[in-house]
């Protein structure tokens, strides 16, 4: 398990929170943390996370991982509270991440790296049932579930094949060998979700044929917000 790193005090020289947090930057940061590190003769292994008391620690905040010479943020590409960077796989015989690995080190997702290809592809791709899949990694079986209802444009097959060689699933807390595979982290064309935005806005139409022109151009601006809301939504503009 990676193991987390609370840091007290890093003497900056900075009078309050405010202060600090608006004077320094992440990669600075970064470098007073490793400086710490090193000084208190803290040994880090690749994938252990380090946090400076001092900061905000408001879901993944300020939180750093050692990537085995450095300390770098957190990614924000998928939550804008932060995941674990996808430079780290689970499940990969160059690591020894399991999928449980990070659970002591972040916080709010539990949002984890996997490659999906070749023999592991194929074996997941013929166990399915239903929304549910298995396939096995070293002596154990780990299960993997769909969630369609967040992705109704994706298959269950489609999600699997888009993970490739590094792509995102969630670790199921309840059960150490489960993961669900949520195709909403796997959307990247907005043209996939357009058809669902226009349903959502579809009940804005305005079925009065004697509109004037002033009530149809406040439907449509209305249209056109609730389209642009629900991409942004999505992280898809």
């Amino acid at each position: 398990m990676a193991t987390f790193h609370s840091l007290k005090s890093l003497d900056l020289g900075f009078t309050d929170r405010d202060d600090l947090s608006s004077k320094l930057t992440q990669a600075q940061l970064a470098k007073f943390m490793e400086l710490y590190v090193k000084k208190e003769g803290i040994k880090l292994k690749r994938g252990d996370v380090c946090h400076y008391d001092e900061l905000s620690s408001y879901r993944n905040d300020n939180r750093y991982i050692f990537d085995g010479q450095h300390l770098i943020p957190f990614s924000h590409e998928l939550d804008e509270y932060g995941i674990i960077p996808s430079s780290f796989v689970v499940l990969d015989e160059k690591e020894a991440f399991d999928i449980n690995h990070f659970d002591n080190v972040r916080t709010h997702n539990d949002i984890v790296w996997i490659a999906m290809e070749g023999s592991r592809l194929e074996e997941a791709l013929k166990n399915i049932k239903d929304d549910k899949t298995t396939f096995t990694y070293g002596n154990k079986t780990y299960t993997i579930e769909f969630l369609p209802e967040k992705c109704s444009t994706l298959s269950f097959v489609d999600c699997l094949k888009k993970i490739g060689k590094c792509g995102p699933m969630v670790v199921d807390r309840k059960s150490k060998n489960t993961l669900v595979l949520d195709g909403y982290y796997l959307i990247d064309d907005p043209k996939d979700y357009l058809s669902e935005a226009y349903d959502a806005a579809e009940i804005f139409e305005d079925d009065d044929d004697e509109c004037d022109e002033s009530d149809a151009k406040d439907t449509l601006d209305v249209k056109n917000k609730i389209i642009k809301g629900f991409l942004k939504l999505n992280n898809l503009i």
